[in-house]
């Protein structure tokens, strides 16, 4: 329907061009390597689902489509446990405006950073209904229990304020352990009914502040996300013990089809090539173990 009206097709394009200066403050082009032009484009397989042209860091006007389909019907970006540590007065502001209902590339209110969208859509009022409740219950309890060994309490938002509660005693989220935030986030979401064959989770490292037990429980329930509900899951990470976990429960609940790892190449002109190394994942084990030797070499030559 976008596609088919020029003026929805340009309106469109100017909230892309809106979204992207505000997630990248402005600076969606590369800086150290410098083009005139760039180009976003995303794909399924085979298939382009969004195609956009970059000069100046703006998006072009060139009355071409910008949506051609789309495999996912919702897509969440976790990177920070610490969202929710300032009680600033932005969730005054848009709280009674926010409705994940009217979310979309054509709602203008919701052109905000990805670390806002995610903190008032998990504040929001939406529920899921009786049904659905029913349905996700039957669903995910596997990996509720998995999570529950973590953080076994339930959750409260007000405007009096962000809690954890646990044998009644309640805690304001912002102090939870900030490894205890990156499973919050996610139980939040799974509770909701977010999480599904539909969804595209993106993960930035989200080891960064677990214990290495705790990397072992967050790689397990990642894997079940994928086995259970089918859900599409990107991540990063620069842990060896991490991406052994995924290695490890990836063969246990056998969802080899569906997983793909991939080393970062860097070139000398500041780009990087991502291989995928699924048939020789040592690749990525050698990347790691190379910075560990380094250290134990200058270690062994300080106590000699």
């Amino acid at each position: 329907t976008i596609n088919k009206d020029p003026q929805l097709v340009e309106y469109a394009r100017e909230s892309i061009n809106r979204t992207l200066q505000v997630e990248f403050s402005e600076q969606i082009q590369p800086v150290n390597y410098r083009v005139e032009k760039s180009k976003i484009e995303l794909y399924d397989d085979e298939t382009c689902c969004f195609n956009v042209n970059i000069v100046d860091n703006r998006v072009q006007k060139n009355n071409g489509p910008v949506f051609f389909t789309s495999p996912y019907k919702k897509a969440f970006f976790i990177d920070n446990p610490f969202i929710f540590d300032n009680q600033s007065t932005e969730r005054r502001i848009f709280r009674s405006r926010f409705d994940s209902d009217t979310e979309g590339i054509l709602n203008s209110i919701t052109i905000v950073s990805h670390n806002t969208k995610l903190k008032l859509f998990l504040r929001s009022n939406n529920r899921p209904t009786v049904l659905e409740q029913t349905i996700i219950n039957e669903s995910v309890e596997k990996i509720k229990e998995k999570i529950d060994l973590i953080l076994p309490g339930t959750f409260e938002f007000s405007s009096i304020g962000d809690y954890y509660i646990k044998n009644g005693t309640k805690l304001k989220i912002s102090n939870l352990a900030t490894g205890s935030k990156m499973f919050f986030i996610i139980k939040i979401l799974l509770e909701r009914g977010e999480l599904d064959q539909s969804t595209m989770l993106i993960l930035d490292e989200p080891e960064a502040h677990l214990h290495p037990s705790w990397q072992n429980r967050f790689a397990e329930m990642i894997v079940l996300l994928v086995k259970e509900l089918d859900v599409n899951i990107l991540l990063t990470t620069h842990s060896s013990n991490f991406v052994l976990a995924l290695d490890a429960y990836m063969r246990k609940y056998k969802i080899e089809e569906k997983t793909n790892f991939y080393r970062t190449i860097f070139n000398d002109n500041n780009t990087v090539d991502y291989v995928c190394t699924n048939d020789d994942i040592v690749e990525i084990y050698k990347d790691f173990l190379q910075y560990f030797s380094e250290v134990k070499m200058l270690r062994n030559e300080c106590i000699k």
